[in-house]
């Protein structure tokens, strides 16, 4: 049985919102990659050289409500599998309701436990999931 598509059009207008605010303040160029791809977007440097796989979220809540973000632990292990691979950096990037943060993956910051959403009703979103600790996320502005 195949799973729901969740991403909406308006998921989809504020990724991209986000997108260009990556764009302007990092100085490289984002590449949507199709839906099949586990992250986002590759970003491209002046040259056009790939530099890193970046997985964008958005999040209605300010960055202060939860002490950690969670993420699949499988969309975790998918996107820093293939950036390692490849030999690029892999960014989790996550625009909340007062500011847009960032997170270069990093071993060893972040702890593995079962959780997910309850509230679709769909028993395969509760699942291993990685709990990143906000400490470790930094403004993308600053």
């Amino acid at each position: 049985m195949t799973r729901p598509d969740y991403e909406t059009d308006s998921d989809l207008c504020n990724e991209k919102n986000i997108a260009a605010n990556i764009e302007s303040a990092w100085g490289v160029s984002l590449q949507k990659t199709p839906r099949r791809y586990p992250y986002d977007y590759i970003a491209l440097d002046f040259n056009e050289v790939a530099v890193a796989l970046i997985e964008i979220k958005n999040r209605n809540n300010d960055s202060k409500k939860y002490q950690s973000y969670m993420i699949s632990m499988g969309k975790l292990a998918e996107c820093q599998g293939t950036a390692k691979t490849v030999g690029l950096a892999f960014v989790l990037v996550v625009g909340f309701s007062d500011k847009i943060m960032f997170w270069p993956y990093r071993k060893n910051q972040f702890d593995i436990e079962i959780g997910g959403r309850r509230d679709r009703g769909d028993n395969q979103d509760i699942e291993p999931v990685a709990q990143i600790p906000m400490k470790h996320f930094k403004d993308i502005l600053a």
